[in-house]
């Protein structure tokens, strides 16, 4: 006892059909346009965003170097006014309020050295210090400035200014720490780093987010497309944006286009089957009349071949045409049981049945 098992069998090609994964396109690569719209986005953002990080620290670092430029040209001011009031350059009365002046190191000094360079007053934070003399000459303003070290190494701006009290040509000098301000502008750089690493994700998630929405509709056409291969339905349904409807109605124009061929082709192997059906049984007709003669045999013979390959060819066009009309499906297990009932008929002494997989 035999046993026939009806399942799906492979193709000449080796691969199953239909793909596990569907259809794949003709160079065999297969792109994601939400994935190129993400890497597109996400690239231009951290650009973006690295740009404004810097962009912005770098108007915050002159910001406050403008800052620390105004502040000194105010203590020279404010020191000129006090020389002016006191009772001459050494005076103790010369203070400035800002206790960073008062501590070692800070980068804060100031100074009032006269004409040769002699040293008339400084402040606290100046004591056992020497800094040395500016580069270049005054503006039209009396005024110099430049960035020095102190022994500390830190980084200081002096502002140097020639004055002139009760007859007396004086030089004041005032610096700052401009280690300071880069540690600020540093601090500054990593926060905003940082926020904007933040608002970076947040649009990175957005983009994402805004992509998946706006394909929505391809991926509805496209599983209107695989309902129309599959059979389930005859043309693509539902409306779509402005961009996608033309690619909607060119498919179902397509798909009509596609019937009406295959239908007019049909007709006309039926016609010309039909056409040749009446000729061949009027041949046969007269040749079955008179029997008894050769040529009436060899007529009744060849019609007869004639007639079967209509038939067989006519069969062939008819299947051909119906498994060419995409939209349209055959009922594969009435087909199969069919099958196994001829197959059963040819062979009485063989059990044969289908198993479904």
């Amino acid at each position: 006892m035999g046993r026939w098992d009806c399942r799906a069998r492979r193709r000449a090609g080796g691969g199953d059909w239909p793909p596990a994964d569907g259809p794949h396109n003709g160079n065999g690569k297969r792109g994601s346009i939400a994935a190129s719209l993400f890497l597109l986005s996400a690239g231009w953002l951290i650009v973006a965003l690295v740009a404004t990080a810097f962009l912005l620290t770098e108007l915050y670092s002159r910001a406050l170097d403008n800052s620390l430029a105004e502040t000194l040209a105010f203590h020279v001011e404010t020191l000129t006014d006090l020389t002016l009031l006191s009772a001459g350059p050494g005076s103790e009365e010369i203070r400035i309020a800002d206790p960073r002046f008062d501590r070692t190191g800070s980068g804060w000094y100031w100074a009032i050295r006269d004409d040769k360079g002699g040293l008339l007053n400084f402040s606290n934070s100046y004591v056992g210090m020497v800094l040395g003399p500016l580069p270049g000459g005054f503006d039209t303003s009396n005024l110099k400035t430049a960035v020095l070290s102190d022994p500390f190494g830190t980084r200081v701006r002096v502002i140097e200014r020639a004055v002139t009290v009760n007859g007396l040509p004086l030089h004041i000098m005032v610096t700052g720490s401009l280690d300071e301000i880069l540690t600020l502008v540093d601090d500054f750089r990593g926060q905003t780093l940082i926020v904007l690493g933040a608002v970076a994700i947040m649009l990175a998630v957005m983009s994402t987010i805004v992509a998946r929405l706006a394909l929505r509709p391809v991926q509805r056409l496209r599983r209107e497309v695989e309902r129309v291969r599959e059979g389930e339905i005859a043309s693509v349904t539902g409306s779509y944006p402005a961009e996608l409807a033309p690619l909607s109605d060119e498919i179902n124009e397509l798909l009509r286009s596609n019937t009406q061929i295959i239908e007019r082709a049909r007709n006309q192997v039926g016609n010309l089957a039909h056409g040749l059906k009446t000729p061949l049984a009027v041949l046969r007709n007269e040749a079955a009349a008179d029997r008894k003669n050769p040529l009436a045999k060899v007529v009744t013979s060849e019609t007869d071949k004639m007639t079967q390959l209509v038939t067989t060819y006519l069969d062939r066009a008819r299947i051909a045409a119906r498994s060419a009309v995409v939209g349209k499906k055959a009922d594969a297990t009435h087909v199969m049981l069919r099958l196994t009932r001829v197959m059963q008929k040819l062979n009485p002494r063989v059990t044969i049945a289908m198993v479904r997989p």
